[in-house]
């Protein structure tokens, strides 16, 4: 317990939070909110400490569980702080080699502090533009956010960090029959970075390009809400499970499929034949993105359909919701059942 109580911890957080409720103080000035500026400074100052301290304790208390061990580390980073992984990953493909790489941000001290910082991070813009809804569901979405979706949150924090100088933040409140975008528990950026420029990205509870200009339509931010609940409610299960899909699926089937498929007398709506890359990708995008069980669900609760995209906009590639379903289940079954393995080999 002294590793997750650690005082030099508890001094950054409260340096954080201190930080964070300044910026929440110049920002409500900055509104000419007066008196409202002040909410913005203790609710940022508080939930940036707690956020921080509620995230270094899950994760610590998970390490004590397994005696702080290397393996076990290893395997909470995977699970919750996925481009840590992937970095570290990479860095030791060669060095390893010859057994001299020394893991850092894998290790038990460096995971107990990424979970401290993404904690905090996602307490600060939290409590700064007044996301949560603390009299109904913002108090389970934030203890959620900063524990079991904390992966989620560390990519919602790299998207902040790409978005907030330029993306324009919804900030609206309430107003009549408009909800506004303040304690929806939920951070929405009406322009920002995503992979097509036509579509919405969201990572953990923050949406990127939704939409450019403009408010999105109900139907759209339900959809991408949708994704926000689904990362609380299966933590790493929704974000491993996302992107295995999409590289395998696109690797084995949609990318190969899809020379095909966009090939021959297919047409763009132009009249024109589609290049060869543009193949490539829409038989990716109908198979590992619209084909994706977590995109499926989220297009029938937002959208309210998902068959038209096949053969209109999504393609020819896109599976119907039976065939969806049909791969879906033995598919879960086979990463729960290696995560599983994995959590049991370490602890």
């Amino acid at each position: 317990m002294e590793r997750i109580f650690d005082s030099s911890a508890l001094v950054v957080l409260l340096i954080l939070a201190f930080i964070a409720s300044i910026i929440g103080l110049v920002l409500g000035v900055t509104k000419g909110e007066n008196a409202r500026s002040m909410i913005r400074f203790f609710e940022a100052l508080i939930v940036t400490f707690l956020g921080g301290l509620f995230a270094r304790m899950f994760i610590g208390g998970l390490l004590e569980l397994a005696n702080n061990n290397q393996d076990a580390a290893t395997v909470l980073t995977w699970f919750f702080f996925l481009p840590n992984a992937v970095f570290e990953f990479v860095l030791a493909i060669r060095p390893s080699l010859d057994g001299t790489f020394t893991p850092f941000l894998t290790s038990p001290d460096g995971v107990r502090w990424t979970a401290t910082l993404i904690g905090a991070f996602t307490g600060a813009v939290g409590g700064i533009w007044a996301t949560y809804r603390w009299d109904r569901l913002g108090i389970v979405a934030f203890l959620l956010d900063v524990t079991w979706a904390l992966n989620g949150s560390y990519l919602s924090a790299l998207l902040h960090l790409v978005d907030f100088s330029w993306a324009d933040k919804a900030d609206a409140p309430a107003s009549g029959t408009n909800l506004g975008d303040r304690r929806r528990n939920n951070h929405r950026y009406r322009k920002g970075f995503a992979f097509k420029p036509n579509f919405a990205l969201t990572l953990g509870n923050t949406m990127s390009n939704c939409i450019a200009g403009r408010d999105p339509s109900v139907g759209l931010w339900v959809h991408e809400n949708t994704h926000v609940w689904q990362n609380r409610a299966f933590g790493p299960l929704f974000t491993l499970s996302y992107l295995a899909w999409l590289i395998v699926t696109t690797v084995l089937f949609g990318a190969w499929a899809g020379l095909v498929a966009y090939g021959g007398a297919r047409r763009r709506r132009d009249g024109t034949a589609y290049p060869l890359m543009e193949r490539i990708v829409n038989g990716a995008t109908d198979v590992g993105y619209l084909s994706n069980p977590w995109e499926a669900w989220a297009y029938k609760v937002g959208e309210g359909y998902r068959e038209p995209y096949r053969g209109n906009f999504g393609g020819p590639l896109v599976w119907a919701d039976g065939v969806v379903i049909a791969f879906a289940i033995p598919y879960f079954l086979i990463v729960i059942g290696l995560m599983i393995a994995a959590f049991v080999a370490a602890w």
